[in-house]
């Protein structure tokens, strides 16, 4: 089923995303960003977009992975920074799945650096979206 996008909220999602990555990684780390397309009718992945952010960073140990979704989870990583409210990853997973996608986490553990990765459908079909005809003027 099509769904149409919130651009101010999917820009918060990468926005949320990148300031995680900047905020638990340490000065001179290095951090990626990769977006990646799949045309409707791809047998691999139909219709998505892929976008990827990775750091390597202070990471995340294994047993708190299944847990950085939850509203109000919060991780001591070591940084400085560690005073967040623990919604951001919350909702990134809110906003991704009421688009129809879905967002995964993977790290392996402390000081390996964290990837996470958003998928999003995208519609089979656009609208036409050209500009209606002018009308001359008298």
């Amino acid at each position: 089923m099509p769904h149409e996008s919130d651009m101010v909220r999917l820009t918060q999602v990468l926005a949320n995303l990148l300031t995680n990555a900047a905020k638990y990684s340490p000065d001179g780390s290095q951090i990626a960003l990769s977006v990646v397309a799949t045309p409707p009718g791809n047998t691999q992945v139909p219709g998505s977009v892929i976008f990827t952010v990775s750091d390597n960073g202070y990471g995340i140990p294994p047993e708190k992975l299944p847990y950085v979704f939850d509203m109000f989870a919060q991780l001591r990583a070591g940084s400085s920074a560690d005073s967040g409210l623990g919604i951001g990853l919350a909702l990134v997973r809110y906003l991704v799945e009421c688009h129809g996608g879905s967002v995964s986490i993977e790290s392996g553990g402390f000081r390996t650096g964290t990837t996470v990765t958003a998928s999003l459908p995208v519609i089979e079909q656009l609208a036409d979206v050209s500009a209606p005809p002018m009308r001359a003027s008298a």
